[in-house]
């Protein structure tokens, strides 16, 4: 724990402190804490995971605090959100590439019209 406060403290002093650096404390404390509290520390590093659009990670985090406490009705909603929100991000991310593909097909079909003529 002290050594977690020097970390604040020197990051305070710089003016580096950012959310990934408050992860990165979360996951240090997860690998160097208290071991009744690694179970609170893999619901937040899942719900922080999830805020960043690390999804996987997210799951990852969520799955793990699901083997120790299935019966958890948080943890079971935030892992069907965040499978809800990979699906999303899926879907956009093919809607784009559809997109973009239609584009190209339109602009070559376009080219080949000018050409011929």
């Amino acid at each position: 724990m002290m050594r977690m406060k020097q970390l604040v403290f020197s990051e305070m002093a710089l003016g580096t402190m950012t959310k990934l650096n408050d992860d990165e404390r979360l996951a240090d404390l997860f690998h160097h804490g208290n071991a009744e509290a690694k179970r609170d520390y893999l619901f937040y590093l899942a719900v922080g995971s999830t805020k960043l659009k690390e999804y996987s990670k997210a799951l990852k985090f969520i799955k793990a605090f699901l083997h120790v406490e299935p019966a958890n009705r948080q943890a079971q909603e935030l892992e069907a959100t965040i499978k809800n929100r990979m699906k999303k991000e899926g879907i956009k991310g093919m809607a784009i590439v559809g997109g973009a593909a239609l584009a190209v097909s339109g602009l070559v079909g376009l080219g080949i019209a000018l050409a011929k003529r």
